[in-house]
């Protein structure tokens, strides 16, 4: 009687089954290390459009704080002229990154600035990012507005301050009379003349 060893080994089945489940692994890792390839890319160029967003608006403050006059309302891009930075034309690009600085008013010495970053971050999205600010006038000087001659006397350093009938009657009460108050004093009796102590 003759005993046969059973030879073990892969039947085609088995063989298809393990190609099977190696091609979905490595599709699997190369699908992670892609995306995660992509994510990398895009956030690297968001960071660099908020740069580029960032230097916008402080080349807006720049240009405000040369002449507020220089903030014309209207829809810019940004450049450098004699080591200035300057609005001009429509917008500006830098690399895959497109940079529009609109100008609209909001009070007379106000204005509102929205920068905005825009690229292409693949072949179906567009990347935006966008910055909003207010600047403001901060080199006018306010006119102060006095309601009476106290208020003028207090602004410029004395107590107090009172209107008299005439110049001559701020000396007899030892006041000093001052000429740029007298437009505070209420015109009744005459009484235009401002005295401070």
């Amino acid at each position: 009687m003759r005993n046969f060893n059973k030879c073990s080994g892969f039947s085609l089945v088995e063989v298809i089954l393990a190609i099977a489940i190696f091609s979905l692994l490595m599709a699997v890792f190369t699908g992670s290390y892609l995306y995660g390839q992509e994510a990398t890319i895009l956030s690297g160029n968001r960071a660099r459009a908020n740069f580029y967003a960032k230097e916008g608006m402080e080349a807006v403050r720049n240009i405000r704080d040369n002449d507020f006059e220089d903030l014309e309302d209207g829809v810019y891009g940004i450049t450098v002229s004699n080591n200035e930075w300057q609005l001009s034309g429509q917008e500006d690009s830098w690399g895959i990154f497109t940079r529009t600085i609109e100008i609209y008013p909001i009070e007379e010495n106000k204005k509102g600035v929205l920068v905005s970053v825009s690229w292409d971050q693949n072949m179906q999205r567009e990347g935006l990012v966008f910055l909003e600010g207010q600047f403001t006038n901060w080199m006018e000087e306010e006119e102060e507005i006095f309601e009476n001659c106290a208020d003028y006397c207090l602004s410029i350093g004395y107590s107090e301050g009172t209107c008299r009938p005439s110049f001559m009657i701020c000396d007899l009460n030892d006041e000093i009379h001052e000429t740029d108050g007298d437009e505070f004093c209420p015109g009744k009796g005459g009484e235009n003349a401002c005295c401070c102590n």
